[in-house]
This record gives structure tokens, sequence and C-alpha cells, in this order.
């Protein structure tokens, strides 16, 4: 029971964070003539960007092929959490759930727009593109996924290690 509680919380997030993050993007859209927004002096603004490619930019124009590609993405990730929910720990559920909230956000402007609003400026602390909440989603929970698995080998290397050293006596 525990864990069916912990799946519907994680569900409640994922959901909660999509909404947030549209939530968002409509403010912005609905005050770009206001952009940009200085929070942190000039380096930290909001600003209203329309990008059509994928991550930076990448392949503008190709919306349909992005939909595609970010649906099949989509249905790999949540048909793996489906397929192995009993063997994967609430943090691998999680840091997926991270993924999926970040891509069906940007799946939604992309379906409902042509393409992604993008409104997180840091270019006067760094050159970097504008990009959105969606987008650090995805990032946290792909590297977060990498931790995760680095600790998995990590931890197997280790049992393995000890496996040999015991059969050995």
């Amino acid at each position: 029971m525990k864990e069916k509680r912990k799946q519907i919380c994680l569900y409640i997030v994922i959901a909660l964070l999509i909404g947030i993050e549209q939530l968002i993007k409509f403010i912005v859209i609905n005050n770009f003539s206001n952009m940009p927004i200085g929070i942190i002096g000039n380096l930290l603004k909001i600003n209203y960007c329309e990008n059509t490619g994928i991550a930076f930019g990448l392949g503008s124009g190709n919306v349909i092929v992005f939909i595609i590609i970010n649906v099949v993405i989509l249905g790999i990730i949540a048909r793996f959490i489906c397929g192995e929910k009993d063997r994967l720990d609430f943090r691998s559920k999680f840091v997926f759930g991270l993924v999926l909230a970040g891509g069906t956000s940007n799946l939604i402007d992309r379906i409902a727009r042509g393409f992604v609003v993008d409104y997180i400026d840091i270019t006067g602390l760094v050159n970097f593109p504008i990009f959105n909440m969606a987008d650090v989603l995805i990032f946290i929970g792909v590297i977060g996924y990498g931790i995760l698995s680095l600790k998995y080998i990590i931890r197997k290397n280790k049992e393995e290690k000890f496996e040999q050293a015991n059969n050995q006596q």
C-alpha cells in the first residue's frame, strides 16, 4: 500500500510540474511585450523566445519531426517505467518522472503552438541560449539517472568482488 501511495504522489508531482510550467509559459506569452524582466539585475531575466527546434534551437522548423520524436521518447520512458515498476526504486521512477514532466510540457507547446516557449535568460551571466523549466527538469532527470546508474554499477562491482573473495576462501 505504501508503494501505491508513492506511485500516486509521483503522478501528482508530474502533473503539477507540467501544470506549473504551462502556467508560467501562459503568463510569459501574455506579457511578452514587457520582456525582458530582470529578476537578478542583468544576470537572470525572464524573456520571451519561440524555439522551433530542439535543444538550443538545433534543427529549427522541423516541428512535426520533433513531435514524433518527442512522442516516441516519452512513450519509451513511460513503457519502461510501467514495465519495470517492480524493479525500479522510487528514486529512479522520480528522475524518469522529471524527464516525463519536462518532455510532456515541451510536447504540449509543440502541438499547441508549433514551437516551445523558452523564457529563462541567463545571457548576462554566461552566453547561453534561453531555456525553460521543462528543460531544467529534463536535465536534472537525466543527470539524476546517470548518478543513480553509476551508484548501481559501483554497488554491483563491490558485490561481485565480495562474492569472489568469499568463493576463494
